[in-house]
């Protein structure tokens, strides 16, 4: 997609967004026009525009529409930045599901009961290794480290410094720092061993 067709989505969007019920239903949702890409593309010019809720709006029906999976991320982080906490969780599940790490790992932190993330009902810290294990699996680094982190805090030190040895793997600074030696395959194995486990627990 080039700038001068980005530009008139993004318009387009905009006025969209600005119509009634009605009026909207005169008019197709621009991204009907595009690819999954471009259309995911456009949410990103817009969220960079600072335009939230039209950003959303994007994400949203490229996620619904054509399983975009890192739009559905996206719109999770839409989501939250509109306080819409439990629609954040919704779309970072479903993100997770399309196999965009980042989803699973922004899951868990709402289920850790020892990270930062407002928690939104129960806490659940099984369910909340399983995210962060699955994302690591699917070589999100931010998902290794806090699986680190949450292990470490429940004082399981060896599988915690191998799974930081697998976000060091990829590329994750912080991650390094904490791996304390262990090599990126002792790592990778144990979480092969622990989402078996998962499996296993869930049948």
């Amino acid at each position: 997609m080039n700038f001068k067709t980005m530009i008139i989505l993004s318009t387009f969007v905009s006025v969209l967004f600005s119509c009634t019920s009605a009026e909207k239903e005169r008019w197709n949702h621009p991204c009907e026009a595009v690819s999954k890409f471009e259309c995911h593309s456009l949410g990103v010019s817009l969220s960079k525009l600072d335009k939230t809720k039209e950003a959303l709006d994007v994400f949203k029906f490229n996620c619904e529409r054509n399983n975009a999976g890192p739009s559905c991320v996206n719109a999770g982080v839409e989501s939250y930045k509109e306080a819409e906490i439990r629609e954040a969780i919704r779309f970072y599940e479903i993100g997770c599901s399309l196999g965009e790490g980042l989803g699973c790992s922004n899951r868990a932190c709402f289920l850790d009961p020892t990270s930062g993330c407002e928690k939104v009902g129960l806490t659940d810290i099984k369910l909340a290794q399983d995210y962060y294990v699955k994302g690591c699996e699917l070589r999100e680094a931010v998902s290794c480290y806090n699986y680190g982190l949450l292990m470490r805090k429940i004082g399981d030190e060896d599988i915690s410094s191998k799974a930081f040895a697998v976000g060091c793997s990829l590329g994750d600074i912080d991650s390094c720092n904490e791996s304390k030696g262990k090599k990126a395959s002792d790592g990778f194995e144990i979480l092969k061993t622990e989402s078996q486990k998962s499996k296993k627990t869930r049948r």
